[in-house]
């Protein structure tokens, strides 16, 4: 019994010093990647950039539950009316937010919902019932008003 517990002790330092030359081999065969890719959410608007450039219209970030859409006359849409143009956006859902900065904003429209409107500067939102439209007024006139955020809730009963 002697001479096998001397072998299994040797037998676990061979492998123990095979491990320590072989490790280091298969480690260095595999890179790391020097990047992670995030999995957490970050709300940030897909395609902004490209939005900004071509169409000039700011968007930051959001649930993705309210949309840019092209203003085709669908009721349904949120429509903000600009000096500059009107920009439509759709809510996929009852619920939705979303974080832009459009300038010269006089009117607010809201679809099947109802819609809430940040301005910049002005301590209370501006409540946009369903199928109605309201003006927005600025803490400085003659810019007219400056939206920063849309939220959409279902219309009240």
């Amino acid at each position: 019994m002697h001479i096998d517990r001397k072998l299994m002790v040797l037998g676990a330092v061979a492998v123990t010093t095979v491990g320590a030359f072989v490790v280091p081999s298969v480690a260095s065969a595999v890179e790391e990647p020097t990047t992670m890719p995030s999995v957490v959410e970050d709300y940030s608007y897909p395609g902004a950039a490209q939005i900004l450039e071509t169409r000039g219209i700011q968007l930051f970030r959001g649930d993705g539950r309210i949309t840019l859409a092209d203003c085709t006359g669908d009721s349904n849409l949120i429509r903000v009316e600009s000096l500059a143009e009107d920009v439509c956006f759709a809510v996929k859902g009852d619920t939705g937010w979303l974080s832009l900065r459009l300038e010269a904003v006089y009117l607010v429209g809201a679809g099947d919902q109802d819609v809430s409107v940040t301005v910049e500067g002005m301590a209370n939102t501006v409540e946009v019932p369903e199928g109605t439209s309201m003006p927005v007024m600025a803490v400085d006139p003659a810019r007219r008003g400056v939206v920063v955020e849309l939220r959409a809730s279902p219309a009240a009963p």
